[in-house]
C-alpha cells in the first residue's frame, strides 16, 4: 500500500509536517532524506525545525529541492551525478541558439534573435520536462497545417537537426534533460535497491512526470512517505471527474494518476494539535474554485458559516500606487505585534518592488524573493549606460546618466568628478544636441565664442582637458563601435575596460563596481559571458547594447542584506509551503494572477496535443493551487487595483469574481469588505495638512542698489510685460536652463539664419557679388551643417532658407541702389540721466543701412511672427525704437550719429508663396521723429518707476500683454495664485 498523505489547506503545512517529524526518534530524523519543492521551501523547513525545536540540539534531515522546474540540479546520489554529462552553461546555451536562429533567418536582428532563442529554450525545456524527444517533431504533419505553421515547423528543424549535434560537440546536455535523466536513474536505482534510510517527499505536486514517478517509488518504499499539499478529499465524484487543467486539483489529480494511487487511499497527515484555520474556510474556497461545469450548484448547495469569512478581507484600491501603500501599511501594522509574521504574495514584480519602496519610509527593509533584474541593479544599469553612451555617440541624457551614476568617479574623487560633469552640462549639453559624440563636444569647447559669458564653474581649458581624458579612456570602444561589425568578445572587453576606468576611484581601483551582492552577480555574469562570447563571433556594433541588455535581463540579484525577519514579499512559486499569521494576496487582476496563457510562438493547441504536451491551461491550475494554499491562512487580505501601473482599467481575477458570485448567492458580500480605516489611513498618509491655501502674488521690492542700472532692449519689453522675469534674471541672476537634448526650434533656426545673413552682409557691405543668391546659399550650407545631424534641419528648415535667400537677395538688390554701406550685428548703448543716476540701455541691431544721402535706416530681421504695428506705436515692442534712439545719439560704433529716416521689419518666413515680408511699423503716414520722442519719454518714465524702491516687480501685471513664453512662470508660482486674488 502506498504511503501517501495530505495536509489540508487550512492547516499550516510545514508546522504540521515538522511537528510530526520531531516526534520521531532523533537518529532516524537525522538519517532522513526530505525532498522539497524548491530551495525556499527547504529554507522555510529549516527555520520551522529550529523554531519548533525551541533551541534543543537537533540534527536536521537532509533537505533537497527536487520538484519545480526552476531546480535544474538535484544533489542526491553522487554516483548517478558523475555518470551523466554536465549541463550546458545557460549563457552559452542562449548564444548558441541565437547563432542558430541567425543562421536560419539572416534578416532578423541580433536582439530579436536572442529573444527568440529564449523562447526556444522554454520550448526545449518543456519538451524535456514532458519527456518528449526532439524527434517527435517529425510526427507533426505539415501538409495538414496552414502555411505559417508549416514555416514554423521548418524553423523548428534546427532543434531536430542542429541542436543535438551542437550539444554533442560541446560534450554537454540541456539542464532540464539532465535533471530528468538523473531522476529517472535514481528511480530505477531505488526500485532495484531501495534506500536504507527514510525518504519523505513533502509539498510536491508532481508538475514534472519524472518527479511524479519518483514520488510513486518513494510512496511504495517501506520507509518512504509522500505528503501532498491540500488534496481535496471531500470533493464529490462528479466534481472530481470535472476537474480540468485550470482547477487547483488538476496537478494533484495528474500526480495520483501517474502514481497509480486512488484518491480514497490518501490519508490525512497526523494531527499534532497545531492551530489551524476553520474547515469552513476550505469549504468556502472549494465552492469558489469548483469546476466550471458544476457552478450551477452554487445557489442550491452553498451555505456558509460565519467562521468561513472570519479573517478574510477583500479590498479594491483605485490604482497601483494606492494598492502598494495599503499593503505596505498592512505589513507595517503586522510587525507591531511581537512574534506576528506576515507575507505579501503577488506575481507582480512591479507591485512587490513598490511595496518594498513604501516600507522604506519607515526604515523597514523587506525580503523580496524575486530580487532585482541585473540590468536594473546599480552595476547593471551602469554597464548598460556606458554601452549606450558610446554606441549612440554621447547623447546628452545618456551621457549625464552615465557620468552622474553613483558608480562613476573617473579616477578621481566623486565630488571633483561631479563638479566637472555639472560644468559640462551647463557649458554645452543644454539645448539642441551637438553632433560628433565626444569628439563633437570637445570641438565645441575648442571653438566656443570667447565673447560669450562662460556659464560653468570650471574654466573652459580645464574642462576640455578633463573631457579629453574621458574620451581617451573611451577610445578603444569608440573605434570598435565605429565599425559596422566587430567581434562580440572584443566589444565586451573594450566596454568593460571603459566601464572600469570610468568607475575607478582616486587610487585607480574599480572594486566598487563589483562590490556587494549586485556587483558580485554582475562579475559572475561578465565572467560567464566572456567564456561564451566567442560563440557569436562578429555582431553588428549597433546591436551590442540591446544584446547586452537582453542577456543581462536573464540574471537576477537577490540581496543578502538583513531584512526584517517577520515579513517578506514572495512570488507565486516562492510562496509554496511558506506560512504566516497574515497573508496579503496582491495584484489579483486577470492576466496577472492567474497569468495569461497561450500556446506560445511555436505550436497551436492542436499541435501541442498531437505532440503529447499538456494543455497550457494547466499553468492556471497550478496558480490556483498556490492561491488556495495562501488564502486559507488565519488572516487573509485579497487586494487588487482598479487601474494598472499605466493607468489602464483592469479586470478582477476570475477567483475574485467567483468569490463575489458565491458571496452574492448567500448575501454575504459585505462580510469581507475591508475596514474603511485602512483606506482612510492610506489616503491620509500623504495628504496635505488642511485644504489648499492659495498664495498671494509675489511682490519683490529689492533695494535701489540691488536694482539693475543697465538693461537690453529685450529686457525693457519684458519689464513692461512681466517685471518679475527681469527681477529673476537681473536681480537674482537666475538664467533659465535649456532642456537636455532639445529639438532645435524657432530660436535655433533664427540664430542660424541671422548668422548666415550677417556673414553675407559683412562680406559684401557695399556691393553685391555676381551671384548673390548662390553666395548666400553657400554660406547657409556651412551654418546649417552644424545642426545637420537633425533630420528636420534638411527636410524642413533648409528648403525654407533657400526661399528666404531668394527673397532676401531680391530685396537686397533693390535696397543696394540707395545704400552706401551696411553695418550688421552692431551693438550700441544709450545712457539716460534719471533721479537715481545714470541708466544704460543696450541693443544689438541686425542691420543699420547708411543711405547714399547720409541718412540711416534700421532693419530688424524676424524669423518668427512680426510685432503688430500698434504694439510698436504704443511702446509695447520697443526694440526698433530703442535702436533708433541709440543711432540718433551716435551709440553704434561705425555708424554716424544721425536721426534715422526709416525703421523696418523684414519677416523671413520661407513659406510658399510668401517667403518674406518687408513692413514699416509706422505705416505710410507715421511720423518717426514723433514716435521716437514718445519712446524716449516713456523709457524715462519706466526707468524712474522702477527706480522707486517701493515699486514691486510683480509677475504679469496686465494679462492682456503677457508674454507668450515665460521662463520664470514656475518661479513666480503663477498657477497657485492666478484667479484667486479677488477672494484673498
Amino acid at each position: 500500500m502506498a504511503n501517501v498523505y495530505t495536509i489540508a489547506a487550512n492547516r499550516p503545512f510545514l508546522d504540521c509536517l515538522v511537528g510530526e517529524l520531531l516526534a520521531w526518534d532523533r537518529e532516524r530524523l537525522a538519517d532522513t532524506l526530505l525532498l522539497m519543492p524548491s530551495r525556499r521551501a527547504c529554507l522555510a523547513a529549516r527555520d520551522t525545525f529550529l523554531r519548533l525545536s525551541r533551541g534543543d540540539p537537533l540534527l536536521l534531515p537532509r533537505l533537497v529541492p527536487i520538484g519545480e522546474p526552476d531546480e535544474a540540479e538535484i544533489l542526491i546520489d553522487p554516483e548517478i551525478e558523475l555518470d551523466l554529462p554536465p549541463a550546458i552553461e545557460p549563457l552559452r546555451r542562449r548564444l548558441l541558439l541565437t547563432r542558430l536562429v541567425l543562421a536560419r533567418d539572416n534578416e532578423m536582428t541580433h536582439e530579436q534573435a536572442v529573444r527568440l532563442a529564449g523562447e526556444l529554450e522554454s520550448f526545449i525545456d518543456e519538451l524535456h520536462n514532458e519527456e518528449i524527444d526532439l524527434e517527435s517533431l517529425d510526427r507533426l504533419a505539415p501538409a495538414d497545417l496552414a502555411e505559417h505553421w508549416q514555416e514554423t515547423l521548418r524553423f523548428l528543424q534546427i532543434l531536430r537537426e542542429a541542436w543535438p549535434a551542437i550539444l554533442k560537440a560541446e560534450g554537454r546536455i540541456d539542464a532540464t534533460a539532465r535533471r530528468c535523466r538523473l531522476v529517472n536513474a535514481l528511480c530505477e536505482k531505488w526500485q532495484r535497491t531501495p534506500p536504507s534510510h527514510p525518504v519523505l517527499a513533502a509539498g510536491l505536486t508532481g508538475s514534472i512526470p519524472c518527479v511524479a514517478r519518483l514520488l510513486a517509488c518513494v510512496a511504495r518504499h517501506d520507509q518512504g512517505c509522500v505528503v501532498v499539499p491540500a488534496l481535496d478529499r471531500s470533493l464529490d465524484e462528479r466534481g472530481w471527474r470535472a476537474v480540468g487543467p485550470s482547477h487547483p486539483q488538476f496537478g494533484l489529480k495528474r500526480l495520483l494518476a501517474i502514481m497509480e494511487v486512488d484518491r480514497a487511499a490518501v490519508r490525512d497527515w497526523p494531527d499534532d494539535g497545531t492551530a489551524s484555520t476553520s474547515p469552513a474556510r476550505v469549504e468556502l474556497w472549494r465552492q469558489v474554485l469548483r469546476p466550471a461545469s458544476t457552478t450551477d450548484d452554487w445557489r442550491r448547495e452553498v451555505t456558509l458559516s460565519p467562521e468561513a469569512l472570519t479573517g478574510l478581507e477583500l479590498c479594491e484600491a483605485p490604482d497601483h500606487a494606492a494598492e502598494a501603500l495599503h499593503l505596505a501599511l498592512r505589513l507595517r501594522a503586522a510587525i507591531e505585534t511581537p512574534g506576528r509574521r506576515a507575507i505579501l504574495v503577488t506575481p507582480s514584480r512591479f507591485l512587490g518592488r513598490r511595496v518594498a519602496a513604501e516600507l522604506l519610509r519607515w526604515g523597514i527593509r523587506v525580503d523580496d524573493s524575486a530580487g532585482v533584474p541585473l540590468d536594473q541593479s546599480p552595476p547593471g544599469s551602469f554597464l548598460l549606460l556606458t554601452a549606450h553612451l558610446i554606441a549612440e555617440q554621447a547623447p546628452p541624457v545618456t551621457l549625464l546618466a552615465a557620468l552622474k551614476h553613483p558608480l562613476a568617479s573617473g579616477g578621481m574623487g566623486q565630488r571633483d568628478f561631479r563638479r566637472y560633469v555639472r560644468a559640462l552640462e551647463r557649458a554645452i549639453l543644454r539645448g539642441p544636441r551637438l553632433a560628433g559624440g565626444l569628439d563633437g563636444l570637445m570641438a565645441a569647447l575648442r571653438e566656443r565664442d570667447p565673447l560669450k559669458k562662460w556659464p560653468a564653474p570650471v574654466p573652459p581649458e580645464e574642462l576640455l582637458a578633463w573631457l579629453e581624458r574621458l574620451a581617451e579612456d573611451a577610445r578603444p570602444l569608440v573605434e570598435l563601435l565605429a565599425r559596422p561589425q566587430a567581434p562580440f568578445l572584443e566589444l565586451l572587453r573594450a566596454h568593460l575596460g571603459f566601464a572600469e576606468r570610468l568607475a575607478a576611484d582616486a587610487e585607480g581601483g574599480s572594486s566598487e563596481l563589483w562590490a556587494k551582492e549586485a556587483g558580485a552577480c554582475a562579475r559572475q555574469f561578465v565572467a560567464e559571458l566572456e567564456l561564451a562570447a566567442e560563440v557569436l563571433d562578429e555582431v553588428p556594433t549597433g546591436a551590442y547594447p540591446a544584446l547586452l541588455a537582453v542577456l543581462m535581463g536573464t540574471k537576477s540579484v537577490r540581496p543578502r542584506h538583513h531584512a526584517h525577519p517577520r515579513i517578506a514579499i514572495l512570488g507565486q512559486l516562492e510562496s509554496r509551503l511558506v506560512q504566516a499569521d497574515l497573508v496579503l494576496v496582491g495584484g489579483l487582476n486577470e492576466g496577472a494572477w492567474p497569468p495569461s496563457v497561450d500556446s506560445g510562438p511555436w505550436l497551436n493547441r492542436a499541435m501541442r496535443a498531437q505532440l503529447g504536451l499538456p494543455p497550457v491551461e494547466q499553468a492556471i491550475g497550478f496558480a490556483a493551487h498556490d492561491f488556495l494554499m495562501s488564502v486559507c491562512a488565519p488572516e487573509v487580505v485579497l487586494s487588487r487595483a482598479a487601474k494598472d501601473e499605466n493607468g489602464a482599467p483592469t479586470t478582477p481575477s476570475r477567483w475574485v469574481a467567483r468569490l463575489n458570485a458565491v458571496l452574492k448567492a448567500v448575501d454575504a458580500a459585505r462580510a469581507v469588505t475591508a475596514d474603511a480605516c485602512w483606506t482612510g489611513w492610506t489616503e491620509a498618509l500623504d495628504a496635505p495638512d488642511g485644504p489648499p491655501r492659495p498664495i498671494r502674488r509675489p511682490e519683490p521690492r529689492p533695494p535701489l542698489h540691488a536694482r539693475p542700472r543697465e538693461l537690453w532692449a529685450t529686457d525693457i519689453e519684458r519689464l513692461m510685460r512681466d517685471p518679475y522675469a527681469v527681477y529673476a534674471r537681473k536681480v537674482l541672476d537666475l538664467e533659465p536652463l535649456d532642456p537636455l537634448d532639445a529639438d532645435p526650434g524657432g530660436a535655433e533656426r533664427g540664430e542660424i539664419i541671422h548668422q548666415a545673413l550677417e556673414e553675407f552682409v559683412r562680406t559684401w557691405p557695399c556691393t553685391l557679388p555676381d551671384d548673390p543668391c548662390g553666395s548666400l546659399i553657400a554660406i547657409g550650407l556651412r551654418h546649417f551643417a552644424r545642426q545637420g545631424h537633425r533630420p528636420q534641419v534638411w527636410t524642413v528648415w533648409w528648403p525654407r532658407f533657400e526661399r528666404i535667400a531668394a527673397w532676401f537677395c531680391e530685396v537686397e538688390k533693390r535696397r543696394r541702389e540707395q545704400v552706401a554701406r551696411i553695418v550688421t550685428e552692431v551693438r550700441g548703448m544709450i545712457e539716460l540721466e534719471t533721479p537715481a543716476g545714470a541708466f544704460r540701455v543696450r541693443a544689438r541691431a541686425d542691420r543699420v543701412e547708411i543711405l547714399s544721402d547720409g541718412k540711416l535706416a534700421i532693419v530688424d530681421y524676424k524669423t518668427g511672427p512680426l510685432p503688430r504695428n500698434g504694439e510698436v506705436q504704443r511702446g509695447l515692442s520697443p526694440q526698433l525704437p530703442i535702436e533708433c534712439l541709440i543711432a540718433a545719439a551716435g551709440g553704434f560704433s561705425q555708424v554716424p550719429a544721425c536721426p534715422p529716416a526709416a525703421m523696418l521689419f523684414w519677416g523671413l518666413k520661407g513659406g510658399e508663396p510668401v517667403s518674406g515680408e518687408e513692413r514699416n511699423p509706422l505705416g505710410k503716414d507715421g511720423d518717426l521723429a514723433e514716435l521716437l520722442g514718445h519712446a524716449k519719454d516713456g523709457l524715462a518714465r519706466l526707468i524712474a518707476h522702477f527706480d522707486n524702491p517701493n515699486t514691486p516687480y510683480v509677475p504679469v501685471p496686465r494679462p492682456e500683454i503677457a508674454p507668450a513664453f515665460n521662463d520664470y512662470e514656475h518661479l513666480a508660482r503663477l498657477k497657485e495664485w492666478w484667479g484667486t486674488e479677488a477672494e484673498a
